[in-house]
């Protein structure tokens, strides 16, 4: 799968869900003519907790196997500082 298929799975997700987002980075460069090297597509998402779950759903993910997979990659404090600040937040 291309990136651009990717970006636009993910953003039929994020609309579904009634999430907030841009399309940041070089992706984004490049749609508006500033043609950059690299094609990696960034998104900012605006959300809280009730969301988070809904697009986890969404996208056919299982929190419990987020966790496993950022223990996997040695990210799990970075998951969880993730989730503590959309905890805060809502």
């Amino acid at each position: 799968m291309i990136p651009e298929e990717v970006l636009k799975i993910v953003a039929e997700k994020l609309e579904i869900c009634g999430i907030a987002y841009m399309i940041v980075g070089s992706f984004a460069s490049n749609v508006h003519g500033k043609p950059r090297t690299t094609h990696d597509a960034g998104m900012v998402i605006e959300i809280d907790e009730p969301r988070l779950e809904k697009l986890v759903q969404a996208l056919g993910l299982d929190l419990a196997y987020l966790r496993h997979w950022a223990a996997d990659l040695q990210i799990e404090n970075l998951l969880s500082q993730l989730l503590e600040q959309i905890k805060s937040i809502s």
